[in-house]
């Protein structure tokens, strides 16, 4: 699941818009997300997005106005399979080798939750199809975080944390403002 279906507030436009290295960043997620071979993609999105000729079925929320946490739920609901892997879009630094190496921390019943500097990054993620009771029931009570989400799978024992080390969290380096965005960009022409 490509999770774009946020309100790019602070963006001031919808970030799965944004041109990152000649194509838009859901684009690049969409590439990225296909190159570790899934059985299914989805993309969640907005009411009011239109996003043409993706070559991937558009999930719309449940719960409207209630975060990342809505589209995890849409896909684990979806999901014919045992582990859904769930990508944000506003990650450009995002390579395959973490996904690989994130998939590969999953086992058949448990999935996996990077964690760093103690905090869980719970939208690039792996969640049992299982933990879809809880985030319904989350969704259901109060606008949850997806940390919340994460904290409760992992009470459950349905995810193990993976410890990030500094080189390791630098894929989920995320923007979320026009001046991340800019840093972002002029940091990728050294740096990525």
């Amino acid at each position: 699941m490509i999770l774009a279906g946020g309100a790019s507030t602070r963006m001031g436009r919808d970030k799965a818009t944004l041109i990152w290295q000649g194509r838009t960043l859901l684009e690049r997620q969409l590439a990225l997300v296909r190159s570790v071979e899934p059985a299914e993609l989805f993309v969640s999105a907005r009411d009011d997005a239109r996003y043409e000729g993706l070559d991937a079925p558009i999930l719309r929320d449940r719960f409207p106005d209630s975060g990342p946490l809505a589209g995890i739920e849409r896909a684990l609901d979806a999901a014919a399979t045992e582990h859904v892997l769930v990508v944000a879009v506003d990650l450009p630094a995002l390579t395959a080798d973490f996904l690989r190496r994130l998939l590969g921390r999953c086992d058949e019943r448990t999935g996996v939750v990077p964690v760093w500097r103690g905090a869980w990054e719970p939208l690039v993620a792996v969640y049992p199809k299982r933990c879809h009771g809880l985030a319904v029931d989350l969704l259901a009570r109060c606008r949850p975080a997806a940390r919340m989400f994460a904290e409760r799978c992992r009470a459950e024992g349905a995810i193990r944390p993976w410890p990030l080390r500094a080189t390791e969290a630098e894929c989920l380096r995320n923007c979320n403002t026009p001046a991340e965005w800019e840093a972002l960009q002029a940091r990728s022409r050294t740096a990525f």
